[in-house]
């Protein structure tokens, strides 16, 4: 009889099969046992953070009034804003935040200059490889109807310009730093749900507060301290905070774009040129002694062998990149985009700038319809009234011709458009210069 015939005994087969089954089984089992294991030691975890949490809740109810505060913080005290404590090999964080509460009891900041109402304790605890949180807060009240403590209030507003309409932001970090008032103030708090972070009982002190705004994704905005070399007259300047006032400012901050790119290109042989540039960004940070403006971002570069150059992560907002004719030996001769132009939030911007070899006289004329549009294949006619000059060129993909055999002296110019009525004007040239035609649809 063959071997895989049947017989009293179990066959090979049926062995390999049952041990397979047993192996489904006993896998599923560990599997469930293993679960059952993470979900008890995670259980374990939390009762543990629950009850660091309630342990410094306990420590904080049992101060006098007076001592319930952090260190570095507003109300001062000797509580630390972050601790640490290591049961079982895992790592607990335990974050304390104290501040002054403004009741609706008695009116609100800015119209009751008493604001300093009682005291509201925030306790946060986290552990390392979860994305758990412990929070847990009591209120601390003062023996008398309110509290008395001296001082003045900041009130911190923070929104996105890049939306329409702007977008208050919530959950940035506010960083306020005020080393020169007593007691020293050390601060790391979050915005609230309206963008704003009101920190009532601030000690007394003029341009002392140095305020940063951060948050992931976004750009980042502060305060500056005046410096007579670098930024004399800073806006915002730190802040001050005067006993019974309201101190009030409003930071933006914008999207980040994913990068800039700028090329810049030889109109005549399409070559790349390496060239020196200056960018700067929008964003006014102050102005120097002659009154000119000091910008948030601004540099000096130079476009590589291939005429590129990137820029990563830049905030979103409008951007002008400055050449110096006299000085790279090019004049301008084309842009793809306008100058400035606009970086918006999570995009790769490009533009590409076409240099023409130093001339001492140009015209660069730009076509647009009414929504600033620029138009290609527009025909364009530059011509002196003697017709001693008569040169007819058309428009580029990104809507420009350039005229580099012209001397000094008034030209006139005629557009042509499929779409749009014909444009009769003038240009003056004195230099290299630049002129937008505006179409008007038929």
């Amino acid at each position: 009889m063959p071997w895989w015939n049947k017989s009293n005994g179990v066959t090979i087969l049926e062995a390999i099969i049952a041990v397979a089954v047993m192996a489904l089984v006993s896998g599923s089992v560990l599997g469930l046992l293993w679960g059952g294991l993470k979900s008890a030691d995670a259980n374990q975890r939390r009762q543990l953070a629950v009850g660091l949490a309630n342990q410094q809740l306990e420590i904080i109810k049992n101060l006098p009034y007076d001592s319930v505060g952090t260190t570095g913080g507003v109300p001062s005290g000797n509580l630390p804003q972050t601790q640490t404590s290591v049961i079982n090999n895992t790592t607990y964080t335990i974050t304390t935040d104290v501040h002054y509460v403004d009741d609706n009891y008695d009116q609100k900041t800015p119209n009751d200059t008493l604001n300093t109402d009682y005291k509201r304790v925030e306790i946060i605890v986290t552990w390392p490889h979860t994305d758990q949180v412990v929070e847990t807060s009591t209120l601390i009240v003062p023996n008398g109807i309110e509290n008395n403590a001296t001082g003045g209030t900041l009130w911190l507003e923070v929104y996105d310009p890049t939306t329409d309409p702007v977008t208050l932001i919530n959950k940035a970090t506010v960083t306020i730093l005020a080393p020169t008032v007593t007691p020293a103030v050390s601060l790391s708090v979050k915005t609230d749900t309206d963008g704003r972070y009101i920190l009532p009982g601030a000690p007394v002190g003029t341009e002392a507060y140095q305020i940063t705004v951060t948050k992931t994704g976004y750009g980042s905005a502060r305060t500056y301290t005046a410096d007579i070399e670098m930024n004399p007259n800073p806006n915002p300047a730190d802040l001050s905070v005067a006993q019974g006032e309201v101190t009030t400012e409003y930071f933006q901050i914008a999207r980040l774009a994913d990068s800039i790119s700028l090329h810049t290109r030889d109109i005549t042989t399409d070559a790349p040129v390496t060239v020196a540039f200056a960018i700067h960004s929008d964003s006014v940070i102050g102005s120097d002694g002659s009154g000119n403006e000091i910008y948030e971002y601004s540099t000096i570069n130079l476009t590589d062998a291939a005429g590129g150059w990137q820029l990563n992560d830049p905030e979103s907002g409008n951007y002008t990149i400055i050449f110096d004719e006299a000085a790279i030996g090019y004049v301008v001769a084309g842009t793809t985009r306008d100058i400035p132009f606009e970086v918006l939030p999570n995009a790769n911007e490009s533009v590409t700038i076409y240099l023409h070899s130093a001339i001492p006289f140009s015209g660069l004329l730009t076509v647009v319809d009414a929504n600033n549009a620029r138009l290609a294949d527009a025909t364009v006619r530059l011509y002196t009234a003697d017709l001693t000059f008569d040169v007819t060129q058309t428009t580029t993909s990104y809507g420009q011709t350039f005229f580099d055999t012209i001397t000094a002296g008034s030209y006139l110019i005629d557009v042509t458009a499929t779409g749009y009525a014909v444009y009769n004007g003038s240009i003056i040239i004195g230099g290299n210069d630049e002129q937008t035609i505006y179409m008007a649809t038929l």
